[in-house]
């Protein structure tokens, strides 16, 4: 296995996982149901990140969140009560940098079918700044050959930024067909090598018009002979 392919993989690992699009669930007729919110809730988002060394990075945010209606269907707005992150010792610097990330998650617009149309604002540019500065530090100080590096070195922008942005909201959080489903991506790799995204999804049993109560994700990338995976649980509460 490459080192550098390993190194990037571990600093790579508090990077978001990419969105999958859940199918809504429709009615005997074809149509959606109108979505029926709690007025206010509790959600929780919780990311697995597991290291070629068999350790984990486990980040924990938990949200105060509140429903209204607005032109289009509703908002949801949340103020974040808790972020909690383990990870190894050596990641210390970069789990520090996912405890202060200013979180950009809402406002979430919803149309009236319950479907994500917008979230959010733009990333925190202080704080993709200094994972960018971190990353360049760390990749400067490996001990791996040039060209390697230099191959590393042109993806810290995607990953600083990726790292900055957080992981996006399921668009279909509250419109998912219950049930457990896969798709495999193929990625298509310098040199004409493939690489390949499996998204594995898993969600829980909905009554009609309200919300789901979990969505778990896999996310396994495998490219240059390494495998990354990764898993994310959102849960909503009603309060």
């Amino acid at each position: 296995m490459k080192r550098h392919a390993i190194l990037l993989a571990s600093i790579a690992a508090l990077a978001p996982c990419g969105a999958a699009t859940l199918p809504a669930k429709a009615t005997a007729g074809g149509e959606l149901p109108h979505f029926l919110p709690p007025s206010s809730g509790v959600l929780t988002r919780t990311v697995w990140r597991y290291l070629s060394t068999g350790e984990q990075i486990v980040v924990t945010r938990r949200y105060a969140v509140r429903f209204a209606p607005s032109a289009e269907g509703f908002r949801l707005d949340g103020d974040l009560i808790e972020a909690r992150v383990e990870a190894p010792a050596e990641l210390d610097a970069f789990a520090d940098l996912e405890r202060q990330r200013p979180d950009t998650t809402f406002p979430i617009l919803l149309d009236r079918r319950g479907t994500v149309v917008s979230e959010g604002g733009p990333a925190s540019a202080e704080i993709s700044t200094r994972l960018d500065n971190l990353l360049r530090v760390t990749l400067g100080n490996a001990r791996i050959d040039p060209q390697a590096k230099a191959d590393a070195l042109a993806q810290v922008p995607v990953i600083s930024a990726a790292g900055a942005a957080g992981t996006p909201f399921p668009a279909d959080f509250f419109r998912a067909q219950p049930g457990a489903r896969r798709e495999v991506r193929k990625i298509g790799l310098p040199g004409g090598d493939q690489g390949e995204v499996e998204v594995a999804t898993r969600i829980d049993d909905l009554t009609a018009g309200a919300p789901s109560r979990q969505v778990e994700r896999v996310v396994t990338t495998r490219l240059a002979g390494t495998t990354k995976v990764s898993r994310e649980v959102w849960s909503l509460t009603a309060s």
